[in-house]
C-alpha cells in the first residue's frame, strides 16, 4: 500500500480541515483569504531525503508568512527527531520563515521518542528542538463520529480499533462522510482512503450490511452511493492492472526468446513499468531495437 500517497492527497486536499481538527490553534493563525502555497517537494543531504508537506501561509492580519512541515510516518524510521531538525533548518536557511513542524504517526506501536531534540554541554544547553506530534493508532474513534470534518471521515480509519469493530468504524466513517455532502471528487478521495485502510474480510461485510439496515433510509442511500463508487472504482482499476501484467508477462517473454539470459537485468526492471512504458517497449521491439538500445 502507498502510504505515502494517500496521507499526501488527503493532507494536500484538506490541510486547512487537518489543522482546524487537531491544531486549533494553529488554524486560527492563518488567513483563509489568501490560498495556501504548497512549496516545490524539498530534496536534500545524503540519500536524497525528501520532506513529505511543506505549506506556506498568510498570518491573519499581518503582512507576513510561516510554514506548516506536515510528516506522515506509516512505520518507524531511526534518528527521526534528527530528521525533522534537519529539515527544520533547511526550510529556515531557504525561506527565513517560522516553521510548525507536525509529525503524523500511523503505525501501531507507540513511538520511542517525545518529539523533541536536544544537545546539552554540562555549562550550556545548545539545543531544545520539538515538533508537534499526532499518534493516530492512540485515539479513540469514537471521540470523532460527530465531528463535521472531512479529515475526521478519513482519519477514523487509522485510529485505535478493536477487530470486532472494524465494520462499525467504516460505517460510521461513511456515515459522516455522505453528511458532508462534498464535491464527487472530494468524497471520492476520502472513501478510496477508508477502503484501502479498512478492507473487510467476508464476514465483516455481512455485518457491515447488518448494522447498514439499522440506520434510516435516507443515510443508506447515501452511503450506498459511495460504496457502488467502490466497486465501480474497483472493478476499473481491476481491469487495468490485469491488463498491464498481461503486457508486462508478454513482454518479458519476448525479451527473454530474443535475447536470451542478457535480456535478465531488463526484464527485472520493467516489473516497475506502467502501461505507457510497456506500450513503448513493445514498439521498440517490434522495431528491432537492440538490447543495448533497450537498456539504454
Amino acid at each position: 500500500m502507498d502510504h505515502d500517497r494517500l496521507f499526501k492527497e488527503l493532507l494536500s486536499t484538506f490541510f486547512i480541515e487537518f489543522l482546524e481538527l487537531f491544531f486549533p490553534s494553529v488554524a486560527a493563525l492563518i488567513d483563509r483569504s489568501v490560498a495556501p502555497v504548497f512549496l516545490d517537494k524539498e530534496t536534500f543531504g545524503e540519500g536524497r531525503r525528501q520532506a513529505d508537506l511543506v505549506v506556506q501561509v498568510r498570518v491573519a492580519g499581518q503582512d507576513t508568512a510561516f510554514l506548516v512541515h506536515l510528516e506522515p510516518q506509516a512505520q518507524p524510521i531511526e534518528n527521526f527527531p534528527e530528521k525533522m531538525f534537519g529539515y527544520f533548518v533547511r526550510f529556515w536557511e531557504r525561506y527565513g520563515l517560522r516553521i510548525y513542524p507536525i509529525a503524523i504517526f500511523s503505525y501501531g506501536s507507540r513511538t520511542e521518542h517525545e518529539g523533541e531534540l536536544e544537545m546539552r554541554f554540562p555549562d550550556l544547553a545548545v539545543l531544545n528542538f520539538r515538533y508537534a506530534r499526532l499518534e493516530l493508532p492512540r485515539l479513540d474513534w469514537r471521540a470523532f463520529v460527530e465531528q463535521a470534518n472531512p479529515v475526521a471521515s478519513a482519519l477514523m480509519a487509522r485510529m485505535r480499533i478493536r477487530k470486532q469493530d472494524r465494520p462499525r468504524v467504516k460505517l460510521q466513517c461513511l456515515r459522516l462522510l455522505a453528511s458532508l455532502r462534498l464535491e464527487p471528487s472530494k468524497s471520492a478521495l476520502i472513501s478510496h482512503f477508508v477502503d484501502s485502510y479498512l478492507q473487510l474480510e467476508a464476514d465483516e461485510v455481512r455485518v457491515f450490511e447488518k448494522i447498514l439496515e439499522t440506520i434510516p433510509e435516507g443515510e443508506q442511500g447515501g452511503i450506498m452511493r459511495i460504496t457502488t463508487s467502490w466497486k465501480e472504482e474497483g472493478r476499473v482499476e481491476g481491469l487495468q492492472e490485469g491488463r498491464v501484467e498481461g503486457l508486462r508477462d508478454g513482454v518479458g517473454l519476448a525479451l527473454e526468446l530474443k535475447f536470451g539470459p542478457k535480456s535478465a537485468p531488463l526484464v527485472e526492471r520493467i516489473r516497475s513499468f506502467d502501461l505507457d512504458a510497456l506500450q513503448t517497449l513493445q514498439e521498440r521491439l517490434r522495431d528491432g531495437a537492440t538490447l543495448e538500445e533497450l537498456l539504454g
